[in-house]
């Protein structure tokens, strides 16, 4: 009797490494695309920052004015001095043009208790980094019509990643380069001439500073772009399109302007060029930038001694900002 002799098993080959290699390949393709590289990126980032805020946690900035010094003075023995009489040139009265007095702003009496206008397209600015900036002058620019995205915004105003700071005059001169409109940019605004270009059928892009969640997820104070479309005086409220906080989002009258005011009541109005007639009636002296920078100046002057701290800060800052526009 013949004793069966065991066969052996062949080993399959397993095909786990060539799977493993696929979904590398397949991710890495994945992770490729445009609107998935800026969410994994931004991800990756918030997470290195809040590993970057356990490790090194920022200080507490507190800001405590100085008081002003007085310089001890000591008296320097100087030379007798002698006095010789000089005969002062006769100066002849001059005969110029004299310069006109700016418009002063359009009363606001006339105006609607309550305005909210229509046509600007919403975007947000999640899913992205720093997109506050390119997402409000997205609006802005819809308004009249721009068929953009944010994305070619921001392709412009912060053309690379990490770009965290977008100017005033880079997005200024986006509109003008870019969309084949017009802006003009100001300081010095008052909520009278917001709402008054609002109700004029202008929104208002607004730079302030308010309290949010940062990338390493704490609260913090930062720039913020909004763009004013209305406002409800009966609920003492003004209607913004907020790339972070939403469509038609309501900020009380005290709350926007304490936040306007970091930023020295900057504003700027996106305009069609057959359109400045008439935003220039509206703005009245304020359409001149050095009347704008003096009522800037004379307002930051006056809250120096109604303020007190961050605020008075604020106010500090408004005042020489205000100054260095002036050459003074």
């Amino acid at each position: 009797m013949s004793i069966p002799t065991p066969r052996r098993r062949r080993r399959r080959r397993s095909n786990l490494p060539q799977i493993i290699l696929g979904l590398i390949v397949l991710a890495g393709i994945i992770y490729l695309l445009p609107p998935v590289k800026e969410r994994v990126d931004w991800r990756l980032n918030t997470w290195r920052m809040q590993i970057m805020s356990v490790i090194r946690p920022p200080e507490k900035e507190v800001f405590v004015p100085q008081q002003d010094k007085t310089l001890a003075v000591t008296p320097v023995n100087t030379l007798p001095v002698t006095i010789t009489a000089t005969i002062s040139p006769t100066i002849l009265p001059t005969v110029g043009t004299p310069i006109p007095e700016p418009s002063p702003l359009p009363s606001n009496t006339a105006l609607p208790p309550a305005v909210a206008l229509k046509g600007v397209r919403y975007m947000d600015q999640h899913g992205a980094k720093n997109y506050c900036a390119p997402s409000t002058l997205g609006m802005a620019l819809s308004f009249y019509g721009w068929k953009g995205t944010r994305a070619d915004v921001a392709k412009v105003v912060k053309p690379y990643d990490d770009d965290y700071n977008v100017m005033p005059y880079e997005m200024e001169n986006y509109v003008v380069t870019s969309a084949n409109l017009k802006a003009v940019t100001r300081i010095g605004g008052t909520q009278d001439l917001l709402k008054t270009l609002v109700a004029g059928g202008f929104p208002v892009l607004l730079e302030t500073g308010v309290y949010q969640l940062d990338l390493a997820n704490n609260v913090s104070w930062m720039g913020h772009y909004v763009l004013v479309t209305g406002f409800d005086n009966a609920a003492g409220e003004f209607i913004t399109q907020d790339a972070y906080n939403g469509q038609d989002h309501r900020v009380k009258f005290a709350k926007l302007e304490s936040e306007w005011r970091s930023f020295n009541f900057l504003f700027m109005v996106v305009y069609s060029a057959d359109r400045e007639a008439q935003l220039q009636s509206l703005m009245g002296s304020m359409w001149d930038e050095t009347a704008a920078n003096r009522a800037a100046y004379d307002r930051a002057t006056q809250e120096l001694s109604q303020l007190t701290d961050i605020n008075q800060y604020f106010a500090w800052f408004n005042r020489g900002t205000a100054m260095v526009k002036l050459q003074d």
